[in-house]
């Protein structure tokens, strides 16, 4: 089993949503800082989410970003405002290790097949993210169709590629960033979380 600690981002700051509102942020400062705090607790890995572009301004946070992918030097998935495959192209054509993408791979999803063929079914995931039993896509401000009815298709996109679940009810119900599955507090650190799942 690994850990990908997020790092969400908006505004410049690592923060935390409570079920993906935008107003309900609460800031934990400077992203680099926060990801550093993460590895020197044992992680090796990060989850970044581009908070903004998932509202919509995909090009905000992006010198961030790519500053988090040089200094830390560690693996990186990244999700959030991802929308084509242009996008997905100039993501991983920087150095981010994996993409993931909710929208995109609801409403186009031959894109995801089209990416795992050219980069690699390892650098791209699909997002899911449930709420109030439908999927929502767009910064999680529109849905896109029962769950249920939906669970079938991404239970195929799981065969070309991975996929990341998050589910609306929990998500954020926690008092620090989080790790691992939306609603998961980390316990002390990355280490001893590790352990508490053996």
């Amino acid at each position: 089993m690994r850990i990908f600690p997020a790092v969400d981002i908006l505004g410049g700051l690592c923060v935390q949503l409570v079920q993906g509102k935008r107003e309900s942020a609460t800031a934990f400062g400077d992203p680099l800082g926060c990801a550093t705090r993460w590895l020197d607790q044992g992680a090796d890995a990060l989850h970044v989410v581009n908070l903004d572009g998932a509202f919509g301004s995909s090009a905000k946070n992006a010198d961030l970003i790519m500053n988090l992918i040089k200094k830390t030097g560690v693996e990186i998935e990244l999700g959030g405002g991802i929308r084509s495959l242009e996008d997905a192209a100039h993501w991983l054509n920087t150095g981010v290790s994996r993409i993931i993408m909710s929208t995109l791979a609801t409403r186009s999803p031959e894109s995801v097949r089209i990416l795992a063929d050219e980069y690699g079914s390892e650098r791209v995931m699909a997002g899911v993210d449930a709420k109030g039993g439908e999927i929502a896509v767009h910064g999680w401000q529109e849905t896109a169709g029962d769950y249920l009815e939906l669970c079938a298709f991404f239970l195929l996109l799981i065969f070309w590629v991975g996929c990341v679940f998050s589910w609306f009810r929990e998500n954020g119900k926690v008092q620090q960033p989080l790790a691992t599955l939306s609603g998961v507090q980390p316990a002390g650190s990355i280490r001893e979380l590790m352990l508490c799942m053996w």
